[in-house]
């Protein structure tokens, strides 16, 4: 069973959050002065897949990925499930794939 946890990426305060639900609740959480207000704001985090990258990074909704395999850049779906690639869905991720950014922080690599 994989572990549920999420990440935000608030451009606003340079801040990248790793989370889980049960941390929205423990008040000596550090960040929940910015993570609060921002889901409030109606902005959605990112789940984890349950997958890492060949380095053992945790892949995310919205982490691009690249693989020298299948000569692929894509883009991991909002449903978590899929992997997008020039319209087309890719449902492996390559043992040598690896996480090259992701499309908040880098909208270019997913163009």
């Amino acid at each position: 069973m994989r572990e549920i946890k999420f990440r935000a990426i608030v451009p606003e305060k340079n801040a990248k959050i790793h989370f889980t639900l049960a941390d929205l609740l423990d008040d000596k959480f550090t960040n929940r002065e910015i993570l609060w207000p921002w889901l409030r704001a109606g902005n959605k985090p990112d789940e984890y897949t349950g997958l890492k990258d060949k380095n053992g990074k945790e892949i995310y909704e919205g982490d691009i990925i690249s693989s020298e395999s299948s000569d692929a850049i894509a883009v991991v779906s909002k449903d978590g499930k899929y992997f997008m690639a020039n319209d087309r869905r890719l449902t492996v991720v390559y043992s040598d794939s690896r996480i090259i950014g992701n499309i908040y922080e880098n909208p270019e690599l997913s163009k």
